[in-house]
């Protein structure tokens, strides 16, 4: 009976440090700390990810500020290379390795703008504040 509890107890252990170990290598995908918006040069440059999904899902950037969206992929083969962002009035595909720049008009304080893959399965937004 002791055997099956330590093989229970280590069995716990194992499972939970590999769950710690993988999970400490992810981005969280909800994540809008604004980490990934730096100005150049006067303009705000919000930088997203491309692959399998847009990260971070979420960003907070200043309004009345001349804007880019600067799509980042690295062997993004999925829908997320393929890029509509409505209010920017873009739609096109990214490289497979590298960034495309998208303007994007001075926006008010308040909005929100969308963006996702062609297909609709991924997304992400942008809080104007």
């Amino acid at each position: 009976m002791k055997l099956i509890h330590f093989a229970l107890i280590g069995a716990i252990i194992v499972v939970g440090g590999a769950l710690l170990f993988t999970r400490a290598g992810t981005r969280n995908a909800g994540d809008a700390s604004g980490s990934n918006v730096v100005m150049e040069n006067g303009t705000q440059v919000i930088e997203i990810d491309a692959r399998a999904g847009y990260w971070p899902k979420k960003s907070n950037a200043r309004a009345g500020v001349p804007t880019v969206i600067r799509m980042r992929s690295n062997g993004a083969f999925d829908c997320s290379s393929y890029v509509v962002v409505p209010d920017a009035k873009f739609r096109g595909s990214l490289p497979q390795s590298g960034s495309l720049d998208i303007p994007v008009p001075v926006q008010e304080k308040g909005k929100i703008m969308r963006g996702s893959c062609g297909m609709g399965m991924y997304s992400f937004s942008i809080q104007f504040d």
